[in-house]
């Protein structure tokens, strides 16, 4: 049955532009890392790497276009999809409201 199933992967020119998108956001995630000390009796000083992706999605924005794109997604379902939870993907609480 598997042999039988058409599928046909991505044209290049998509794949072209989540490979480059995708290194974006490695060098926007990089860039915007914030790096924090921690001082520990047994361990001395031990520096620790944080990752925001709230600040790089701008470039997740962007992959969300190329596959909307890709997938035949309407307008509406692209909206969805880059706003979907935006408190939760933004890094924002109900503290902050």
């Amino acid at each position: 049955m598997i042999f039988g199933f058409r599928f046909s992967g991505p044209a290049k020119k998509t794949l072209d532009a989540l490979d480059k998108l995708g290194n974006k956001i490695v060098d926007s995630l990089e860039e915007n890392a914030a790096h924090k000390e921690i001082r520990s009796k047994s361990r001395g000083v031990v520096v620790q790497k944080q990752y925001v992706g709230s600040k790089s999605k701008d470039s997740i924005n962007e992959v969300d276009l190329v596959l909307a794109e890709h997938y035949g997604f309407s307008a509406d379902e692209l909206d969805f999809i880059v706003n979907y939870d935006i408190k939760f993907r933004m890094g924002s609480t109900d503290d902050e409201e």
